[in-house]
């Protein structure tokens, strides 16, 4: 019998998935996810595993452990309710075999599983992973555009714009960093002037549209950091 291996979140769905899937014949279990769950599915090593991308928190998303389990030789099957074509084709690049949306009627996922097993069938097809990834490439490009104002900025001023972004004031963010309320205005009209915006919502508004702060890996954003000003990008 063929193994495989499901990994969600949601614990009843996936056991359930399990059962159906052991009752089309396939060996089927169900890992529950855990801080250990990488360690647990190189352990183990089933021929094929199907992965959640969204693991809840705390815990490292399903793209992030793309790439480890498919090195190992396992072939990594996206389970997901993303619908973000660009994570899918980040899932592609980091070695997925396929990508299938939870929103397909529950038969017509298994259906596409046993295909894949049994013939080896492509999830998605050659010519929508091809797609997938040009639309990917093409969002680096146009998002190196994007973000290059913000290279200009200093790492103190990426955090006075975090600040912003987060509706704080000056003399809020002079309180929360311990920096003279005039040196905060000095620097917000720095930022104004590298991002050739004429205030601080338009600053805000060009963040936002950048992807700003981001990952360059994708279409990923960090969230504005909270603390003093070491964390800040």
């Amino acid at each position: 019998m063929t193994q495989i291996a499901i990994v969600d979140d949601h614990a009843l769905l996936g056991q359930v998935l399990a059962n159906r899937l052991r009752e089309e014949g396939f060996l089927a279990t169900f890992l529950p996810v855990g801080p250990d769950l990488l360690e647990r599915i190189l352990r183990t090593a089933p021929p094929t595993l199907l992965l959640d991308l969204e693991l809840g928190p705390g815990m490292s998303q399903g793209v992030e452990l793309v790439q480890p389990i498919s090195t190992a030789g396992i072939s990594v099957i996206v389970l997901t309710g993303v619908e973000n074509k660009l994570t899918w084709a980040r899932c592609l690049e980091e070695g997925a075999a396929g990508v299938l949306l939870k929103s397909l009627d529950f038969e017509q996922l298994v259906a596409q599983v046993r295909s894949f097993i049994e013939i080896g069938a492509v999830l998605p097809s050659v010519s929508d992973r091809l797609e997938l990834l040009q639309a990917l490439m093409a969002y680096r490009r146009e998002h190196v555009g994007r973000v290059q104002p913000f290279q200009a900025l200093t790492k103190r001023e990426s955090v006075v714009l975090e600040r912003i972004m987060a509706g704080m004031s000056a003399e809020e963010i002079s309180a929360v960093d311990s920096v003279a309320v005039t040196t905060v205005r000095t620097q917000i009209k720095a930022i104004l002037r590298k991002l050739d915006v004429g205030s601080q919502l338009q600053a805000t508004a060009l963040a936002h549209k950048a992807g700003w702060p981001y990952s360059i890996q994708g279409n990923e954003r960090r969230r504005p950091s909270k603390g003093r000003f070491a964390s800040g990008g």
